[in-house]
């Protein structure tokens, strides 16, 4: 079950997007993203950090799955090079915590959409992009089993 669902404001947000399959393309896509905080001298432990998948890997070729490594935008950081902008569209989201490794959040996935979702009322919002919202910002240093990550889902 969703911890919450709430009504989400827009997110304007900087953003790397690599293509292929997400287990290649979000970390090299993070690679990235973490160049260019390094670069604007941004404080890490002041940022969010947002993942969307925007393609189900259940239905589109791997090669063609766009992720997108996404912080928040301040008004002092302007995107340029491989870096984007875009809004995250607010609205109605149901939000879920997934506990411990990246490894496994495909399997949170797979639950929200074939288990939750059609035992619940809900529309996905075909519009919106499902995301991610990562709060260990040192992941790589931090025990997989602590790691936290919020997903929203899009809801009509």
């Amino acid at each position: 079950l969703p911890d919450k669902i709430e009504k989400t404001q827009d997110l304007d947000i900087l953003f790397i997007r690599k293509l292929g399959e997400y287990s290649e393309s979000g970390p090299l896509a993070w690679k990235g993203m973490h160049a260019f905080i390094g670069e604007n001298q941004l404080d890490r432990t002041k940022l969010r950090y947002f993942g969307i998948s925007h393609d189900d890997p259940h239905v589109t070729n791997e090669d063609k799955l766009r992720y997108d490594a996404c912080i928040l935008a301040s008004k002092s950081v302007q995107p340029k090079g491989s870096i984007g902008k875009q809004t995250l569209k607010g609205g109605k989201y149901a939000i879920f915590t997934h506990n411990g490794s990246y490894d496994k959040i495909d399997e949170t996935y797979d639950r929200i959409f074939f288990k939750w979702l059609p035992d619940s009322k809900e529309n996905v919002d075909e519009t919106r992009p499902c995301y991610a919202e990562y709060f260990n910002i040192e992941f790589v240093k931090t025990d997989q089993s602590k790691l936290v990550t919020k997903i929203y889902i899009p809801l009509s």
